[in-house]
């Protein structure tokens, strides 16, 4: 078993090698307009930090991202509820949301683009699509794995569907709603760079 001391400095050298590498491949092997080196970002970073212009762009990003995660979450959230709760809506709905779900993220970002503009409001509406669709199929994922002995029981004690609902199955849900919000963080900040990389006046 390797100690934690020696794993870091396992880790350390290996960064180290890469950015060698890097730095060392751009402009001799790779040209420096498609792959910058590690010390001309840094410089960049420093220059745009000094003058303080990242900042602006900064806040653009994380708003674009905040946002779309909040709609995105929330509606994945309620329809995953929705669907799991209506068998025949979700029949008629699933050949949808899976071929919708089959379609690259980053081929949608430019029709958003056309769609809404430059500006925040395509990159909120990419984020939201990323958010949407890993948090609904954790929620209903959660909603249908609720044992339904435990659901009949209750029945049987006089619960009605609301206290099921609110004493069984959104708590057994919590776990995978929990796991979907957690998967989605980074896929948003992601979506939202990746709007920004096509087109984008800030951020």
């Amino acid at each position: 078993m390797i100690s934690r001391g020696r794993l870091l400095i396992y880790r350390l050298l290996f960064g180290l090698t890469l950015l060698t590498l890097w730095e060392l491949s751009s402009g001799r092997f790779i040209d420096p307009f498609w792959v910058s080196s590690p010390s001309r970002v840094f410089v960049y970073l420093w220059e745009v930090t000094a003058d303080g212009s990242i900042f602006g762009h900064l806040a653009v990003t994380l708003y674009e991202t905040f946002v779309g995660f909040f709609i995105g979450a929330v509606a994945g959230i309620g329809f995953g509820f929705l669907l799991a709760r209506r068998e025949t809506l979700a029949q008629i709905l699933d050949p949808y949301i899976v071929a919708f779900n089959g379609i690259p993220r980053i081929a949608l970002a430019p029709i958003f683009i056309i769609w809404f503009g430059i500006g925040p409001n395509s990159k909120v509406i990419l984020v939201v699509i990323v958010v949407f669709f890993l948090t609904f199929f954790n929620t209903y994922s959660g909603v249908k794995g609720v044992d339904i002995e435990l659901k009949n029981i209750l029945r049987i004690m006089g619960a009605n569907e609301r206290q099921i609902l609110s004493k069984v199955t959104i708590p057994a849900t919590i776990p995978w709603i929990t796991t979907g919000l957690k998967l989605s963080v980074p896929y948003a900040l992601v979506g939202a760079v990746v709007g920004e990389f096509i087109a984008a006046s800030k951020g």
